[in-house]
């Protein structure tokens, strides 16, 4: 997104907490302005009032960052962290857009669409949706460029997101970590369980952590086996079939809406967190590997299902806000 802006001349500064931003902004080369929030605790404890006393100051953090920025919009790009940003916007008479990246809208996002005057979705909302909406899709990295041969490509890639997804990694070294199945994978576990499964790899069987090249890992393999996150607009992009395991422990099952949306698409199969094992997951994925005409079909169907300009789309409609 930052790059699509930039592109059409406008600058650009972030906004966050300390999470992730804190590495992935300044590296990229943007400034930062920091100030404390947290997420809310589902239990009365100590923590929770930390939380609601965070929530409570924020905004007024946000505010002196607005008053030293001086943007001409502001654009959150959803959770608990955009909200104090959208409400000091607000406050501050300033145009303002939300991103909604999965198929039902969290709490948090549900309170910060009061105060904006656009919402980016990546899927189609259900019933009557507001005139403020507009459906874009996710916007998506750009690609990095490495080098076209890198060893063998796998037939398979596994991932379940940067920190990885337990049951399906253990599912996926006991189905094909101890006997060549005959096809290769590439298995990305994500950085917290990379040390438990790194000694799994075989020469049919290769483990990494995590890459920040995954379209580029996704143009390489035939298919896709992953968790349903934001993730499966960069698998359809690539044109790629999926097996989605969508995570039970996500707020109101958003993952199994986001993966309902690509297999009524044609695009993947959906196999249930509660039938996941390892001879199931076998079985689907032969089945899947065994038919071609079935596997092409699939990645066409992801293709014509992707919406790879989100992030052009979504800059184009901020600068129209500026100027309305």
């Amino acid at each position: 997104m930052a790059a699509e802006l930039s592109a059409r001349g406008a600058h650009v500064e972030f906004a966050g907490a300390d999470r992730i931003e804190t590495q992935l902004v300044p590296e990229a080369g943007y400034p930062l302005h920091r100030f404390a929030v947290r997420g809310f605790q589902r239990r009365l404890s100590p923590d929770l009032a930390r939380s609601a006393w965070l929530a409570g100051t924020a905004p007024f953090h946000c505010r002196s960052i607005i008053h030293t920025v001086r943007p001409d919009v502001v654009f959150g790009a959803g959770g608990y962290v955009a909200g104090p940003v959208l409400l000091a916007a607000r406050t501050a008479r300033l145009p303002s857009a939300l991103l909604e990246v999965d198929a039902h809208m969290g709490l948090a996002n549900r309170l910060s669409s009061r105060l904006v005057d656009r919402i980016y979705v990546a899927f189609p909302p259900h019933g009557s949706p507001s005139d403020k909406m507009l459906v874009t899709g996710r916007p998506l990295p750009r690609e990095i460029k490495l080098p076209d041969v890198e060893g063998p490509a796998p037939d398979v890639l596994v991932f379940g997101g940067s920190l990885g997804a337990s049951r399906l990694n253990a599912a996926a070294v006991a189905a094909w970590g101890d006997a060549d199945p005959g096809f290769r994978v590439e298995h990305l576990t994500g950085d917290r369980e990379f040390e438990q499964y790194r000694d799994a790899t075989r020469p049919w069987y290769q483990v990494a952590g995590y890459t920040n090249a995954l379209a580029h890992e996704l143009d390489r393999c035939r298919l896709v086996v992953s968790r349903a996150g934001g993730s499966v607009f960069e698998i359809a992009a690539a044109g790629r079939p999926s097996i989605l395991i969508p995570s039970p422990n996500v707020t109101a099952d958003h993952q199994t809406a986001n993966a309902r949306h690509l297999e009524r698409a044609g695009a993947a199969v959906v196999l249930p967190d509660a039938e996941l094992s390892a001879p199931r997951l076998d079985a689907a994925v032969r089945e899947l590997l065994d038919d071609a005409t079935r596997l092409r079909a699939m990645g066409e169907a992801a293709r014509r299902w992707a919406k790879p300009d989100a992030a052009a789309v979504i800059a184009d409609d901020l600068l129209t806000l500026i100027a309305r």
